[in-house]
């Protein structure tokens, strides 16, 4: 038996991978044979192409362009490298996806906002539509984005051709129950899927040698209060700021700007920190993984999914410590919920 999963491993986003990376493990650790399906998605990669130099825009939409390429190109390259170490595929197209059929026995989609029509364009790819009726179709922690109320019969006939469905978001469940009478679980986001001591052995992860105290930002959206948390917490114990970014100038003060560090290193920096001040889903996941007091500012779009998962563990997003000794209990069962949702079918087996 075959395993392929379908997601987006080859993104130039540290989620993404990340969760790609961890849900490849996981699915392998527990039958073997799988891969990630290297697809590509048009949508998805004209996100992260090169722009090409094209007279008609002019020369200062040119000269912009250029900028962008040259200072993305080192992000491009660590990403790609990166992904590398995630076993995957050949590589598919929309009209060779197809194809997929003959390599594998059983296909998963997710994790990340596979089913959000609007990232990917309207392909329905993520939603295995080109997968036979004979295949095994499953979907682990699916997002979805915002619901798009014309889309609803697209919605109704995609999701019930699956033969076990998840969602990563309570809240995503209920939009799915509620306008589609459609139920499915509800399972962690593939990066829970591995505790911190796992983490720490997949990826060879190394303890803080230069001994320097920091506050660590991670910013998706810029935005200013991000950095004055970071300073205020630095400023009160003797910490330095570092700030994982991606943009050339960033909405705030920091010590060190990283703008290249490989999805290794960007779990290294979260292992290390003394806090960590964030806006990301992911931002939040990883602080939780290594036990690290953390302040979230909800970012402007789907910060639901970060409510959802403190929710689910019953923290206070608040300047106050978290009990890792019972918040330890709780990420123990919502991993197992998560591995045992990966063994219900037992013809996987």
């Amino acid at each position: 038996m075959k395993i392929g999963i379908l997601t987006f491993f080859s993104a130039n986003n540290y989620g993404a991978v990340l969760q790609a990376f961890s849900l490849q493990k996981k699915v392998e650790e527990i039958y073997g044979n799988c891969e990630c399906i290297d697809y590509k998605c048009p949508a998805i990669e004209t996100v992260h192409a090169v722009r090409p130099f094209d007279l008609s825009l002019g020369l200062k939409k040119n000269i912009k362009n250029l900028a962008r390429n040259i200072f993305y190109a080192p992000r491009v390259k660590m990403f790609a490298a990166f992904s590398k170490s995630i076993r995957h595929s050949k590589m598919y197209l929309p009209e060779t996806i197809h194809k997929a059929n003959q390599d594998y026995d059983v296909f998963i989609t997710g994790s990340d906002q596979v089913f959000n029509l609007k990232l990917t364009g309207g392909d329905e790819t993520f939603f295995l539509d080109f997968v036979e009726n004979t295949k095994y179709k499953i979907a682990y922690a699916a997002s979805m984005g915002p619901f798009i109320d014309e889309k609803k019969q697209t919605y109704q006939r995609l999701l019930n051709r699956f033969d076990l469905l998840s969602v990563r978001e309570k809240s995503t469940a209920a939009i799915l129950r509620e306008k589609l009478g459609i139920e499915c679980s509800v399972v962690p986001d593939p990066v829970f899927l591995h505790g911190a001591e796992e983490w720490k052995q997949l990826l060879q992860l190394e303890t803080n040698r230069s001994g320097n105290k920091y506050v660590l930002i991670y910013s998706l959206f810029e935005s200013p209060e991000l950095y004055r948390l970071a300073n205020e917490y630095a400023k009160k114990n003797a910490c330095r700021v570092y700030a994982i970014t991606k943009v050339p100038k960033p909405s705030g003060k920091a010590d060190r700007y990283l703008r290249t560090d490989d999805p290794r290193t960007f779990i290294e920096r979260f292992m290390n920190a003394d806090y960590i001040v964030t806006d990301s889903f992911h931002g939040t996941a990883f602080s939780l993984i290594f036990n690290k007091q953390f302040r979230v500012i909800l970012p402007p779009a789907a910060g639901n999914r970060i409510i959802d998962l403190l929710d689910e563990l019953d923290i206070v997003n608040e300047d106050v410590s978290v009990d890792y000794e019972r918040v330890n209990e709780q990420l123990a069962l919502y991993r197992q919920k998560g591995i045992e949702f990966l063994k219900k079918h037992n013809n996987m087996e």
